[in-house]
């Protein structure tokens, strides 16, 4: 008796064919998410994902996760060339990090993300309240943009807005149109270990927050056409030799008031810069042991406390 053995043969390779195709189409350049979505869809716009975590997987390398409706979207971490929108049409896509971080980010250094229209709230009551960690903790990736988004609310250790502690040679951070408030740290951390993070920010508000507005631990952090107002401790504050802050165009107010701290403060061996730059109504308008050049188009008046160093007058080139 003759056995056949072609029909099998050919339906296994169909078999395998069909399951290897599936799994190159289960990555898709454009992904979705919605408030009445499920994780086990394909994330199309028909059928789109619960939570960024569920689509982050079904969405190719340097692809989009675009939200169809205001919803919370559960928090995510990163670990490739991603944009995550949240939309502005329907409202705001949101992640509510209690007890955790709302975005990790730990690309690759070649690796490009974007964060977009999103609000991360630390599920908080009071001001600043909630238990969130950090909103958004960047660990590695190339270049990161954060725009057009709200983080609060996060008041757990260290309630911190934004830390980027990447150690990558030309990792660079760009924040823009982008409130900062009400967390129980600083909103915005510049502390790489080793290497140096360029950091530039535009048309921020960091406000009431419970320690310091913008920190350049090892780091060059520029913020201009932007507002420094209501945190704890510092307003600006810079530290080490690799710690540098350029402010241009910006309002420096109200921080300090309860502990006496400064609006601007560089410690030994760090630099801030002020251009166009009003610090008012302060604890105390600056203190330093590093240097703090000053342009003439500066104000700084109205401080509760003298200041404390000296500034460095510097003329326009």
């Amino acid at each position: 008796m003759k056995i056949f053995r072609f029909p099998l043969i050919i339906f296994v390779v169909a078999f395998f064919g069909l399951t290897a195709s599936s799994m190159v189409q289960a990555q898709a350049t454009r992904t979705w998410v919605s408030g009445v979505g499920d994780d086990v869809n394909p994330c199309s716009r028909t059928a789109p994902c619960k939570t960024f975590a569920g689509a982050i997987s079904k969405t190719a390398t340097g692809g989009e996760i675009n939200a169809l409706d205001p919803g919370g979207f559960g928090a995510v971490t990163i670990t490739k060339s991603i944009t995550i929108d949240g939309g502005q049409g329907a409202g705001w896509a949101g992640i509510l990090n209690s007890s955790t971080t709302g975005i990790v980010i730990n690309a690759f250094p070649s690796d490009v993300v974007t964060i977009r229209n999103i609000s991360i709230n630390g599920a908080g009551s009071a001001t600043p309240g909630g238990t969130g960690v950090r909103g958004i903790n960047i660990l590695g990736a190339g270049e990161v943009y954060i725009e057009n988004c709200q983080i609060f609310g996060q008041g757990g250790s260290p309630g911190q807005g934004i830390v980027d502690t990447r150690i990558n040679v030309g990792a660079k951070l760009f924040i823009s149109d982008t409130v900062i408030r009400d967390n129980a740290g600083s909103a915005v951390v510049i502390a790489p270990t080793s290497g140096l993070v360029t950091a530039s920010l535009n048309r921020v508000q960091l406000i009431g927050n419970g320690n310091s507005g913008l920190v350049a631990i090892k780091g060059r952090a520029t913020i201009s056409d932007s507002v420094v107002s209501g945190n704890t401790n510092h307003g600006l504050y810079a530290e080490t030799t690799f710690g540098q802050i350029n402010a241009e165009n910006t309002r420096v107010s109200g921080n300090g008031l309860i502990t006496g701290l400064a609006g601007a403060v560089a410690f030994s061996g760090a630099t801030i810069r002020l251009s166009n730059v009003i610090i008012v109504n302060n604890g105390t308008g600056f203190s330093n042991s590093g240097t703090i050049n000053t342009f003439s188009n500066n104000k700084i008046t109205g401080n509760t406390n003298p200041n404390f160093g000296a500034l460095t007058p510097i003329g326009v080139q």
